[in-house]
């Protein structure tokens, strides 16, 4: 007897990494996928200082109160990273490789992903969890979303 298992796809992401599982079988846990791993190279940290940063600048200079940008380079890194995520998801959608997604990450990584995908990608969403399990192994992740699995 075929196993009917539909085939959905885990997105465990922020702003600088994501992994791609798949279900394996019914309560079979997770796998990842083929080249379903994305990592930004070493995204700059907030506490450092550099031209990119005005946040930091404008403290060093006396009387200035230029208005800060709504979003600082590590914030634009990561919505960049996110939008690369997005489109390489909408594409694997378009050759039909899953059928169902369950998106997982950190709550503004969640609300910027879900405002950029595709409305393709965003019927197929069957769950999002919100919550930062990118340094979780697999087996934690399972354990924490098995129940939005619709199988």
């Amino acid at each position: 007897m075929k196993d009917t298992t539909r085939k959905i796809w885990i997105v465990v992401a922020d702003g600088g990494h994501a992994r791609i599982l798949v279900n394996v079988t019914k309560g079979g846990g997770l796998a990842p996928i083929v080249d379903g791993r994305f990592d930004e190279p070493h995204p700059p940290s907030r506490e450092i200082a550099s031209d990119a940063n005005p946040r930091v600048q404008q403290s060093s200079v006396r009387g200035s109160h230029a208005v800060e940008p709504k979003t600082d380079a590590h914030e634009k890194m990561e919505q960049q990273f996110l939008l690369r995520l997005a489109g390489h998801l909408d594409q694997r959608l378009k050759a039909r490789e899953f059928e169902g997604l369950i998106l997982v990450a950190p709550a503004t990584a969640m609300g910027f992903l879900r405002k950029n995908i595709s409305p393709a990608l965003a019927k197929v969403v069957v769950a999002d969890v919100v919550h930062d399990y990118t340094h979780q192994d697999d087996r934690v992740v399972y354990e924490r979303i098995k129940d939005k699995l619709p199988l």
